[in-house]
């Protein structure tokens, strides 16, 4: 079992003496453990040279038949400790910012009542941290945008939708006083600070793109940050302007102390979200039902805030497509 893992450390890595670390072992027996494998299965994963580590195309197979039978290794230790204890079993799964603000309010609320011996083990972090530790058998699946993920053969990836996005601020905000619901123009944005979480460098262009500014006109964000609460929370502050999901502020905007700015955009939805899982691992029961209750909440959530907010320059959403 640990010549597998120090095969799959190693194709990770590519890097003997930084794979060695990984496994706690010296570089000699961890490339000696390597060498050991190769001769038993007769094939040479590897290709090495002075300066690199190359997987062979025979070598890649090997690598995804190991990973595959180490998944069901260790669903078939999870089965049976489910079986010992009587329980339900665990599940741990990741989401980004913005799915787990629609998951952790409702959806996990709702499971644990009608589950309350499953355990959640639950990481909110970018999609590729989520992706290592999928990879890593460290989480059973996780939700965020899916379209910087590489659609590899050992990816299973269900399309479940995503929000539109908006400008927030003070209801005592300079651009509130001043212009009500009137429309307000991108350049008359940039000279407020803006409250969001961090945006990948495709969809920040992407929001750029919409909002018809220039590379040389840029905003200015006082703050970044994956805690989404918190975020929202910046939208006391009479300066900042907060950027989040249109849908996610209909609570703070009842309290009639935030507003919602009119701003002039080609397109308001940017992400498109899926629920990734590895194809060689299957779900327990409690997974497998968390995961469609998960699929179905963000779907259904995604076509209420299209109807309500999308405009119609917007794509469809992903699993219409």
């Amino acid at each position: 079992m640990r010549q597998h893992r120090n095969i799959l450390i190693l194709a990770k890595t590519l890097n003997f003496t930084k794979a060695a670390e990984k496994a706690f072992m010296s570089q000699s027996a961890f490339s000696k453990s390597i060498a050991a494998y190769e001769r038993k299965v007769g094939v040479k994963i590897f290709e090495r040279t002075t300066n690199s580590v190359k997987i062979t195309d025979l070598g890649l197979k090997i690598i995804q038949e190991i990973e595959a039978f180490l998944c069901e290794f260790e669903s078939f230790g999870k089965n049976i400790e489910d079986l010992k204890s009587g329980n339900s079993g665990a599940i741990s799964f990741g989401t980004g910012p913005y799915p787990a603000q629609l998951v952790l309010k409702e959806i996990i609320k709702n499971f644990h009542l009608e589950h309350p011996k499953v355990s959640m083990d639950i990481t909110i972090d970018h999609y590729g941290n989520l992706l290592n530790k999928l990879y890593s058998s460290e989480i059973d699946f996780f939700i965020a945008d899916i379209r910087n993920i590489d659609k590899t053969a050992n990816l299973s990836i269900t399309p479940v939708g995503g929000l539109t996005i908006g400008v927030f601020a003070n209801i005592n905000h300079s651009l509130v006083k001043v212009n009500g619901d009137s429309l307000i123009l991108a350049q008359d944005l940039l000279e407020y600070p803006f409250a969001s979480v961090s945006l990948p460098p495709f969809v920040f262009n992407e929001l750029i793109n919409a909002l018809g500014l220039g590379p040389e006109k840029r905003l200015s964000f006082a703050l970044k940050c994956d805690d989404l609460s918190f975020v929202h929370e910046m939208t006391k502050d009479l300066s900042t302007l907060c950027l989040t999901s249109n849908f996610l502020m209909l609570d703070l905007l009842k309290n009639k102390d935030i507003a919602k700015l009119n701003v002039q955009m080609s397109k308001n939805r940017f992400g498109s979200w899926g629920l990734v899982k590895l194809k060689s691992r299957r779900f327990s029961p409690a997974s497998s039902k968390l995961a469609s209750m998960i699929v179905d909440h963000i779907r259904n959530v995604s076509l209420l805030d299209d109807k309500k907010y999308g405009l119609s320059s917007n794509t469809k959403l992903n699993f219409q497509e």
